[in-house]
């Protein structure tokens, strides 16, 4: 036999409550919904917005970041390009030395003054692949000699593209290898 949940009376089966109390509680329900209703809630869409408005301005933040780092990578003011091409250039010189002194033990012979072409005994004879050119005015190298030393220069005449160590060694002085 069902009794009511809330006061103990005995009830029709299918029922929770008697119908004192059904009553009551159907009431109490229907006055929950009323206040509800008479509430100033109402769901905030702008919360999801204001997420993917600072979702988006925090990737922009992030983007903006990484490309300033990789930029920086790259050197593109006048003082970087002056550095870069003069170290260039100290290489060129310093293959030519390096050439030179390999094309004098294997031959015996001296090289004579001269421009470092495309017609040079260095570059016809494979001591060097091309002939190396200065990055700042793009013209070939000159060797000359004096008292016994083997010297590179540059045909920039920046005081940046020279090196300190130059070769000592005998050397005859013509005025142009061909």
């Amino acid at each position: 036999m069902p009794v009511c949940l809330n006061c103990g009376k005995v009830i029709e089966s299918g029922h929770n409550f008697c119908d004192e109390c059904g009553a009551l509680k159907e009431s109490r329900i229907h006055e929950l919904y009323g206040l509800m209703e008479k509430s100033k809630y109402e769901p905030r869409l702008l919360d999801s917005w204001r997420f993917v408005i600072i979702s988006f301005a925090l990737l922009a933040v992030i983007l903006v970041a990484m490309a300033f780092a990789f930029l920086s990578f790259f050197p593109n003011d006048a003082k970087s390009k002056a550095k870069i091409q003069s170290s260039v250039c100290k290489h060129n010189m310093q293959s030519i030395l390096e050439a030179s002194d390999k094309y004098h033990q294997r031959t015996g012979k001296e090289l004579r003054a001269g421009i470092v072409g495309p017609k040079h005994s260095l570059v016809r004879e494979g001591y060097l692949k091309e002939a190396p050119r200065c990055p700042t005015t793009k013209k070939y190298y000159t060797i000359e000699t004096s008292d016994s030393k083997l010297h590179v220069l540059c045909p920039s005449k920046v005081k940046s593209h020279s090196l300190e160590e130059q070769a000592e060694r005998k050397s005859t002085s013509s005025p142009i290898d061909p």
